[in-house]
This record gives C-alpha cells, sequence and structure tokens, in this order.
C-alpha cells in the first residue's frame, strides 16, 4: 500500500472517530436554536430569539440572541443571557412589548433581576436591570397609557378633531426620527359609539366619501403595507393633504404619487366598523 494511499485512510479512520465529538461540540458551543418569534401588531416587524449552544455545565447561564427584523431587513441583533439554575431559554423566560419607536422585551428567570432589553426601529439599543418585578408591571401599565395618549393627541391635532373619550388605540405605530424626521405614522383607532366623530366628519367640507380611490389606496400603502379593502370599509370618509414643499394644491393626491419622495396625511372612517385610521409619511 502506498503511503498517499495509507495516509488518506488514516485521516479518514480519524475523521470517522472524532466526527461525533466535533458534532457534540457544535450543539454544545455554536448551534442556534429558535426558540420563539414575535411579531408587532401590524406585522412591520419581526423579533427572533435564539440560544447558542447549551447553558454552561454544570449550572450556568443560557447564552441568547435578539434578532430585530423588518421587511427582511436586520435591523438590530443583541446577545444576552438568561439564568436559570442551567435551564435552556423558554418563551416564558421572555414578556415582549410592542411601542411605537421600540420592542422591549422582560426577561425574568430564577437567578438574576428582571432585564429590559429595548430594540429600536431606527437600530439603537438600550438595556436595564430592574428589580423588583411588581415596579416592572407599574412601568408597563403606565408606558401604555402614555402612548396611547399621544397617539390619540397626534390624531386630534393633525386633524382638527375631537376625539371622543373611550376610544380603543388597536395599532399605534411610528417610525418617524432622525434628523430630517422620516418615517411613518399609522394610529387606529376603534370607538365604543362613532356618533361623535361621525358628525364632526360629516359637518366638514375636506372629508369625502368612501371608497378609497385606487391611486390614494396606493399612496396609503406607503405608511401601512395593506389597507383594508373597500369591502372592509362599507360607509365612511377620507381625508388627504399633501404636505410636500413643491405642493401646489394640498388635496391633489394625483400629484404627490409623482414625486421621488411623499410627504403627506391620510386618514379614513368606516361608519360601519366605527374606526378612525391616520397615516403619516415623510421621505
Amino acid at each position: 500500500m502506498t503511503q498517499p494511499r495509507k495516509t488518506a485512510l488514516t485521516l479518514l479512520f480519524l475523521l470517522i472517530l472524532t466526527s461525533p465529538v466535533i458534532g457534540l461540540a457544535y450543539q454544545v458551543w455554536f448551534q442556534e436554536n429558535r426558540i420563539e418569534t414575535y411579531l408587532s401588531a401590524d406585522r412591520a416587524y419581526e423579533l427572533a430569539v435564539c440560544q447558542i449552544g447549551a447553558p454552561d455545565w454544570p449550572f450556568g447561564a443560557a447564552h441568547c440572541r435578539f434578532e430585530l427584523r423588518s421587511g427582511g431587513r436586520t435591523i438590530s441583533k443583541l446577545r444576552f443571557d438568561v439564568h436559570d439554575d442551567g435551564m435552556s431559554a423558554r418563551p416564558k423566560h421572555f414578556h415582549v412589548h410592542w411601542f411605537p419607536d421600540f420592542v422591549r422585551v422582560v426577561v425574568t428567570a430564577s437567578e438574576q433581576p428582571d432585564a429590559l432589553y429595548d430594540l429600536y426601529y431606527d437600530g439603537n439599543t438600550e438595556v436595564t436591570v430592574q428589580h423588583p418585578a411588581a415596579k416592572t408591571a407599574e412601568t408597563y401599565a403606565a408606558e401604555k397609557k402614555m402612548a396611547r395618549d399621544a397617539a390619540i393627541k397626534q390624531v386630534s391635532r393633525v386633524l382638527e378633531l375631537d376625539i371622543p373619550a373611550g376610544g380603543e388605540v388597536q395599532y399605534n405605530l411610528n417610525t418617524h426620527d432622525g434628523f430630517h424626521g422620516d418615517g411613518k405614522t399609522y394610529i387606529q383607532i376603534r370607538f365604543r359609539d362613532g356618533g361623535p366623530i361621525l358628525e364632526q366628519l360629516e359637518a366638514r367640507s375636506d372629508w369625502r366619501s368612501l371608497p378609497l380611490p385606487e391611486e390614494l389606496r396606493l399612496l396609503g400603502e406607503y405608511a401601512r403595507d395593506s389597507l383594508a379593502t373597500d369591502e372592509e370599509l362599507g360607509e365612511g370618509y377620507w381625508f388627504f393633504l399633501d404636505r410636500h414643499s413643491e405642493a401646489v394644491d394640498r388635496r391633489d393626491y394625483g400629484a404627490a404619487r409623482q414625486r421621488f419622495s411623499v410627504n403627506f396625511i391620510l386618514a379614513f372612517y368606516s361608519v360601519g366598523e366605527e374606526t378612525l385610521c391616520f397615516c403619516q409619511m415623510d421621505s
């Protein structure tokens, strides 16, 4: 048997012997296991949670990673550990809350204080350790109310409407940020009694009857990927305002679609659903 052949057989034999060890080492240190995937209410953002390898032996931390994505693009990645007596990370360890500008994940485990991870839609991240857990729950309630009040106030101010109390903010997305203030906003408010808001719209000449013109619907999808269909909206009213510096007629949505950048307000109200939708786009 020639020397090269002996060498090749020896290497093959060693590879067969060591492959289980290599495979085990990969699983222990490098293999990524998807724990859970969370979606924002409007499905514009996706948060994936993975564990990397196995927890440190014998009772150490599980090493994990958050990955925030939108439209197939990765916005940010953030490494973190879960300390729970040597256990692998599980969905029970994560409490996910979506806000207009960021997603917050609270990681709770038996051997660590609650850790708050904020992943912003502009790519920034913040980490805060908070203890005890009761304060975290109070923080959630306060932030949720603050976000709701801010959304209603914005819609009321921009549309010059008196938004009645009791409106439920079903969606609240706002990516406006940065030096130029570019971004999109989509706010959806449902009312228990839409009568007061309907009276205001019927008295306004700048609100027109549904359905949405197709050209305007295409424009509105800049702010939200999928708007409600004409059948879903039924009867109601729509409003449009071109905010671009080059706009001659602020109500001309056709001209707005001809530009490379768009700056507009679009709102529509469904009588049957008693729902007001507000879109703002700046690019």
